[in-house]
This record gives structure tokens, sequence and C-alpha cells, in this order.
């Protein structure tokens, strides 16, 4: 299944869309994941579809409710991304970061949380979780980048890396 997603996506990028969208119904009707209707959506977009990216978006809302209740420690992170992102509701993606930090407090947590914050207008909160994030054993540098990118405003009390 995971081959077959992978394949989707390269032919979405090359442009082959009627392939690829084959592709993710196909993923659709055999997992309950909601990622290939996060895809669908987004490619629906990208061709000036927005009717029937609504319908994709609202199906993966579903998935993803459907998921966070029956595993929700494994759910958070992916939901928490998906509605930061074309599920638009940052306050229900800041409250399952939340939730998820305290199972995974990582820099990547910390980063996404602090990413959650600012979207959601707490930028004190923002810099508090990205400190904690740059204090972490592992940092990635990706991480780092958007610590330097969107996190200058708080550069005098950021960490220095």
């Amino acid at each position: 299944m995971l081959a077959r997603e992978h394949l989707a996506e390269a032919l979405a990028l090359v442009g082959q869309v009627n392939e690829a969208t084959t592709h993710y119904k196909r993923i659709i009707s055999q997992t309950p994941y909601a990622e290939s209707l996060v895809a669908l959506a987004k490619l629906n977009l990208e061709q000036d579809q927005p009717e029937k990216a609504e319908v994709f978006k609202r199906k993966a809302i579903q998935r993803y409710e459907s998921l966070l209740n029956a595993h929700p420690e494994a759910m958070q992170w992916h939901a928490a991304e998906f509605f930061l992102g074309i599920g638009q509701d940052p306050v229900r993606a800041l409250i399952l970061l939340e939730d998820n930090l305290t199972l995974r407090p990582t820099s990547e947590s910390w980063g996404s949380l602090a990413h959650a914050q600012l979207i959601n207008g707490r930028p004190i909160d923002a810099c508090y979780s990205m400190n904690q994030a740059l204090k972490r054993s592992v940092v990635s540098v990706t991480l780092k980048r958007t610590a330097a990118n969107k996190f200058d405003y708080c550069s005098g009390e950021l960490i220095r890396f």
C-alpha cells in the first residue's frame, strides 16, 4: 500500500493527475487512513476544483476523527498536521499537539506545538515552546531553519544554535 501511495505522489508531481487519482482512490478503498484523502483534496485544489477538494477534505475529517477515537495516542500528531493545514482547524490542532507533547516530549513535538501556537495567535507561548525544542539533545536542521525563519521576533529569547 505504501508503494502505491508513493507512486501516486510521484505521478501527481509529474503532472499525471488522472493516474495519481486512480491510485489514491484505490488506496482509500483499501485502508482506513486519511492521508490519501488529504492528497486528493490537495490535488483537486491544484486543479482548481474546490468542490471536489471539499468532499475529500470532509471525508478526511471523518476518518481522522474516527482514528482519533480508536487510537488517540497514535493519531494525535498526524491529525494535528492535517488540521493545521488543509483541515483548517488550528484550535483543534493545538489541542492535539498539546496532548501529543505529554507522550512525545521531543524537539519535533515542541516545534510543531510552537508552530500551532503561532498560528493560534499565541506568540509568547510559541517562543517558549521553540526554546524547549531547541534545548533537546536531538534537533533537526529543519527545526533550526524554522526557528531562524519563523521565530526571529523572539530572537533575544531563543537559544542560539
